[in-house]
């Protein structure tokens, strides 16, 4: 787990040595900067590499990484190269069949030196693999491969996002990094915002890949990779979350006791896989389902001579608050729970923009990454690496977003007047739309596109694979596997563990248990009361009855409420000052009367009024960006 970056630029047409001398020192200054930018991914160690590559088309090479010491701490330092150096590759992520891929590597005549860092897979994956390489991993993973003999860079991103990689091209450089400020410090990369960029974010509250908020800076989608040399720009797949039209023939809308028995093999193998480290291992435990499967097999698999740490942060706002289930869930477990009381409120605005400057470096609209970042923050004083149950809400159906698609699929219509509840009042607005992806947008909208007008279509361009007669549950939980999760959920988490130098791995988003899981139809997954059902019955024994039976609680805090007390007056000084963007964007008045209903207590506009502070802090940090283009 680490940060990574760099750039490569072709030499095209003559250049003077004072012009090649001008390019080396940008250079030069731009890797420093660049490692400065990612100290915070990787605090135990850096590393730089670079080179004039030989041939017709010579490029100038440089890659930055910064490490955090997981696998082979004395092994595996960064840039890593193969015997003559031709090749060298920068990496952040692991690789947790890299034991079995060495094996086949050295069976092939490879020859390793180090004892056992997964890093060196890659090196020797693609002397041997080339672009087959990606599919043959199982594991997290972002990495960008030099090669020196064919003078070419190679870009690939891991199954399902959880690693991010971000990138800008043009016909004679290619720059890139782990984060957004760290692919804009390399020379040439310009960076410019379009209003209809801006209305997506506002629209959905987050910006899913390839698309960011500046339009020459691209996040490489989940599950491809980028190939460049001097001459040529190519992409490619290696994964998606689809349906093939073999599996959903079969799909049923239960599964019986052989297919529960394959479920909890499928997830005791994912745990297992990623259950190995040299570092100690501590799991985020909520008051959920499946931080509770995820901590309850990992303790199971490590046994009593290794006994696992939990940590769950609490809330003094009961509604927010879920340190009472986790306990209850530790205790039956055997679990060393760590219960954390954190002053969070005071430290919320300045995290914010924190978080915003040096991990974000765009808008991003979910709160939670609060909470995120102070238990992640907790856990690192105690262990380097984290077990989390991120993505079993997608694969396995536990928002209640998927059951009101159910209840509008069946023609439940909801009189939009009869209710102060913001979520009722979007299934409302969602029952008067047509089609399925049109409902689902407007569940799922913080603001509508008439609102946004001003700014231009707002209207959702993502894209599904999911065949068009499959049952509609399904494919929005398959959109969610190829949007929301690396566009929201996995962004938000690595970006908070990050921050503190904290990698966190979620085993249920192996991608050969998603594969299996997917084979099923939406309506295995839950009924009218809950979602999930399938793993309620593969690991109820793992817990407790009112885990078990509960409903789905987000991971959020309080900060509606805060935005009326502590967060109020830094909250108005940001959206409704006079240069705001919001005021230049054609959205004051708009923002104004939120702001207003909000305080009154007429409307809760908590999400709302979070997607524009958090687009105005961005806008203070980069005042220099033109936002007005469309």
């Amino acid at each position: 787990m680490c940060g990574i970056a760099g750039f490569v630029g072709w030499n095209r047409g003559e250049r003077s040595q004072a012009e090649l001398s001008r390019l080396d020192a940008l250079l030069t200054y731009a890797a420093h900067r660049a490692d400065e930018l990612l100290q915070h991914r990787g605090p135990d160690g850096r590393g730089q590499w670079s080179e004039l590559s030989r041939g017709a088309l010579a490029a100038r090479v440089c890659l930055v990484h910064r490490r955090l010491s997981i696998i082979d701490p004395a092994g595996g330092q960064q840039p890593m190269g193969n015997e003559d150096g031709r090749v060298q590759v920068v990496f952040n992520g692991e690789i947790y069949n890299h034991r079995e891929l060495r094996r086949e590597l050295e069976s092939l005549g490879h020859v390793f030196q180090s004892d056992h860092c997964d890093t060196e897979v890659l090196v020797h994956g693609w002397e041997q693999w080339k672009t087959e390489l990606p599919p043959k991993l199982r594991g997290m993973f972002a990495f960008a491969i030099w090669d020196g003999h064919s003078n070419e860079l190679f870009l690939a991103r891991d199954y399902f996002g959880q690693k991010p990689l971000f990138y800008a091209a043009d016909e004679n450089r290619l720059a890139f990094g782990s984060t957004i400020p760290a692919v804009r410090c390399w020379p040439g990369v310009t960076a410019t915002v379009s209003r209809s960029s801006l209305a997506r974010y506002l629209h959905a509250g987050y910006l899913s890949p390839p698309e960011t908020v500046y339009r020459e800076i691209k996040s490489l989608a989940p599950g491809s990779y980028l190939r460049v040399t001097g001459e040529r720009l190519s992409t490619g797949s290696f994964w998606n979350p689809k349906i093939s039209a073999a599996e959903q023939s079969g799909a049923t809308d239960t599964m019986g006791d052989a297919e529960i028995a394959t479920l909890r093999q499928l997830i005791m193998n994912a745990v297992g896989s990623q259950l190995h480290a040299d570092v100690p291992m501590i799991g985020f435990l909520s008051g959920g389902i499946d931080s509770a499967i995820i901590c309850g097999v990992a303790k199971k698999l490590l046994g009593d001579s290794c006994p696992l740490q939990v940590i769950t942060v609490g809330f003094e706002d009961a509604a927010f608050d879920e340190m009472a289930l986790a306990g209850e869930t530790a205790r039956l477990l055997g679990l060393r729970h760590h219960p954390c009381r954190i002053d969070m409120e005071s430290s919320a605005m300045a995290t914010l923009e924190w978080l915003t400057a040096f991990t974000l470096g765009q808008p991003f609209a979910d709160s939670s990454i609060l909470p995120t970042y102070w238990v992640a923050n907790s856990a690192r004083q105690l262990a380097p690496c984290a077990l989390s149950g991120d993505g079993g809400d997608e694969i396995f159906g536990g928002y209640d977003r998927y059951r009101a698609m159910r209840m509008l699929g069946n023609g439940l219509r909801i009189p939009a007047w009869s209710y102060k509840s913001e979520r009722l009042r979007r299934m409302a607005a969602a029952g008067r739309e047509k089609s399925w992806q049109a409902q689902y947008a407007a569940i799922l909208a913080l603001f509508s596109s008439e609102s946004l007008a001003p700014l231009g279509a707002a209207d959702d361009t993502s894209r599904c694979d999911a065949p068009r007669d499959y049952d509609i549950i399904r494919e929005c939980m398959l959109r969610d596997q190829s949007n929301y999760l690396p566009g929201d959920v996995l962004w938000k988490v690595d970006g908070a563990s990050m921050a503190c130098g904290l990698e966190v791995r979620s085993p249920l988003l192996d991608h050969e248990l998603a594969n299996w899981a997917n084979r099923f139809n939406g309506h295995a997954m839950m009924n009218w009361r809950r979602g999930k059902l399938p793993l309620r019955r593969a690991m109820g024994d793992m817990l407790p009855k009112a885990v078990q039976r509960g409903r789905k609680h987000g991971f959020g805090v309080p900060i509606g409420r805060w935005f009326r007390t502590s967060l109020r007056h830094a909250t108005a000084e940001y959206l409704l000052a006079g240069d705001s963007l919001t005021s230049e964007l054609g959205l004051g008045m708009l923002a104004a009367r939120i702001w207003e209903e909000h305080q009154a207590g007429r409307r809760d506009h908590t999400h709302r009024i979070f997607a524009l502070l958090m687009m105005e802090i961005w806008r203070r940090q980069n005042t220099d960006i033109d936002c007005n283009s469309r």
